[in-house]
């Protein structure tokens, strides 16, 4: 080694036999010396930074800059930006109302030269009357009697209607002639329309007879005069036929003869008795005529016991 050269002691803590071992705090470190006295005259190794305190004191300073910064940056906030309300919207302005001008009666409207309206006249149409319910299969036509008729139906008259209270008593009923025959059902032929006007002129003397004797002595039946009218018409009626009644009998070719009448006031047209009947002759011993003056007695009974008190 070169004179003033000390050996080289790897781990010494500071320079044995120097000026700077008596400050062993402040060269202790290799690298302090080499720094100081140069590589040339003091070679040394790098320094192991475990045993440095020097360099130990630096780290830790470094680190805890370091990390307080971080700890500034990571503290700090930022400054939110100012938000901005929207103003509201000002309200809208009321629409002004204008003032409804009071209602004028039509009596004042009218009177307003120049501005009245002229109301649409009343309708003039005339209001169609319901179609007539007919009964007995179509053969009941209750407009021939009147529009408020309500029939019922009985035992030896198959519909009748009766005002209520009508006596006969001490009254003339004039049997007028029937109507000509009203055939309402389809398919009659000129054999049945021959019949049926035969016993149209045949029936209302049948009839008179019939009440003029069972009435005796209460009421009267005259062709001629009285004060209350009875009036018929056939509305329907079947010649049958006499060879089909012998031959197979059991109704077949039997006559039919459906009729109406009524009673009504001479003077003031008032209803005051409506009958709907049918008869039938089944049998080869007896036609339709023989029927019909059966019922005529009957028709007659009825008349004294209901109406003539």
């Amino acid at each position: 080694m070169g004179a003033g050269v000390q050996p080289r002691a790897r781990h010494a803590p500071y320079l044995l036999g120097s000026d700077h071992g008596k400050e062993k705090n402040q060269t202790a470190c290799s690298h302090y010396r080499a720094a100081r006295l140069g590589p040339a005259k003091f070679d040394v190794r790098p320094p192991r930074y475990g045993k440095c305190r020097h360099l130990q004191r630096r780290i830790m300073l470094r680190a805890t800059a370091l990390i307080a910064t971080l700890g500034l940056f990571g503290n700090a906030q930022e400054v939110p930006a100012p938000v901005t309300t929207p103003a509201p919207a000002p309200a809208p302005a009321p629409t002004p109302v204008a003032p409804v001008p009071p209602t004028e009666t039509p009596a004042a409207q009218t009177a307003v030269a120049g501005t009245q309206t002229q109301q649409p006249p009343a309708s003039t149409a005339k209001v169609e009357k319901a179609a007539p319910v007919f009964l007995d299969n179509g053969l009941l036509d209750p407009s021939w009697f009147g529009d408020s008729v309500a029939f019922a139906k009985g035992d030896d008259i198959d519909f009748f209607w009766m005002k209520e209270g009508l006596n006969l008593t001490n009254h003339v009923i004039y049997m007028k002639p029937w109507e000509d025959p009203t055939m309402l059902k389809k398919g009659r032929d000129g054999k049945d329309n021959a019949r049926a006007t035969e016993i149209t002129d045949s029936f209302p003397g049948i009839l008179r007879g019939a009440i003029t004797g069972a009435l005796t002595g209460k009421a009267k039946a005259s062709r001629t005069e009285g004060d209350i009218v009875l009036i018929g018409r056939f509305v329907d009626a079947n010649a049958g036929s006499k060879v089909a009644k012998w031959m197979i009998g059991l109704g077949a070719g039997s006559e039919s003869a459906t009729w109406d009448l009524k009673l009504v006031d001479a003077k003031t047209g008032e209803l005051l008795l409506a009958v709907h009947h049918r008869s039938m002759s089944g049998t080869a011993m007896t036609n339709i005529s023989d029927k019909l003056a059966k019922w005529a007695s009957k028709f007659a009974s009825f008349l004294a016991e209901k109406a003539a008190k």
